[in-house]
């Protein structure tokens, strides 16, 4: 499952199908289908999708050429999920509980730990800990990382097949299609729909996979400049779209976590300036996004 700007939820089915909600899970619409074999884990990031399978393949996709580029085989059979490493990359979960930590550009892998479980059906990054679920709903903790883990309890009796973060709200997922939710980092889920009637494999959350994230334009929206001046707090944005209409600019850190919305407004066809105010140091990650258009931008201010 992924999550947009108006907090859009997708999830990937069994049979690789994406669906959608604009409703918090209460209803759910087809969305396309994933062109990778016995995939067990999607993350969905503004211009790049990652996917892994249960094979252990590492395979992305980037909207710039909709094609699919094998990146890589983590070297294990049963592979569940993946979620972001808290300072990069991705942590990859396998059934029999091992963790690999995995980065993309250049590909590499280590094995640095285990949950002590047979039966791992997903994970999350959660600020600074991660979580990983069984199939039976016991939840593990790990606050360096992944390399050790403590059992925190049981949160579901149903057969879970996944589980993410939406900022500090919790989703989980079942074998029978349900999504579940908890605002108390899973002390108590509550029921808020039924997505697929053939299951989910997995569900992700845009808002904390951004660590991954490379610059990318579009053919329709194409950032040229981003100019912060640090002393007065503001940003100059210059970008073009061959469009009109209404969009919006979101500011991200390297962990992924949304910051702040710059800007919300409309776009013009041909080139755009935008001025935005927010008093910031440090990496982050500018998004622009109108319609079914994307850009990301690297910013650094010292």
């Amino acid at each position: 499952m992924t999550t947009s700007p108006s907090h859009d939820l997708y999830v990937v089915s069994k049979t690789g199908e994406v669906h959608r909600s604009v409703n918090y899970g209460s209803t759910w619409e087809s969305r396309g289908n994933i062109p990778v074999p016995d995939a067990c884990a999607i993350w969905k990031i503004t211009g790049l999708d990652f996917v892994i399978t249960q094979s252990g393949d590492f395979y992305k996709r980037s909207d710039a050429t909709g094609d699919w580029s094998l990146l890589g085989n983590v070297g294990a059979s049963d592979c569940a999920d993946l979620v972001p490493h808290p300072t990069g990359g991705f942590l990859t979960f396998t059934r029999s509980g091992d963790v690999w930590r995995v980065t993309t550009e250049p590909f590499t892998k280590s094995l640095i730990g285990n949950v002590n479980s047979s039966t791992i059906a997903s994970a999350v990054t959660l600020n600074s800990s991660v979580l990983a679920v069984t199939d039976e709903g016991d939840v593990a903790r790990s606050m360096d990382n992944g390399a050790h883990w403590l059992w925190r309890g049981t949160v579901s009796q149903l057969t879970v097949t996944g589980m993410t973060s939406k900022g500090t709200v919790l989703y989980l997922t079942t074998d029978a299609g349900e999504v579940m939710r908890s605002t108390d980092q899973g002390s108590n889920w509550l029921w808020c729909g039924t997505a697929s009637q053939v299951g989910i494999l997995g569900i992700t959350s845009d808002s904390v996979s951004v660590i991954s994230v490379e610059e990318y334009s579009s053919r329709l929206l194409e950032i040229f400049g981003v100019y912060p001046n640090p002393s007065h707090g503001r940003f100059t944005i210059y970008f073009r779209a061959s469009f009109s209409g209404s969009g919006s600019m979101r500011l991200f850190d390297v962990l992924g976590r949304e910051v702040d919305v710059l800007w919300q407004g409309t776009i013009f066809q041909g080139m755009n300036t935008v001025e935005a105010i927010k008093d910031i140091r440090g990496v982050y990650f500018l998004i622009i996004e109108a319609h079914e258009a994307s850009a990301v931008k690297k910013v650094i201010v010292d």
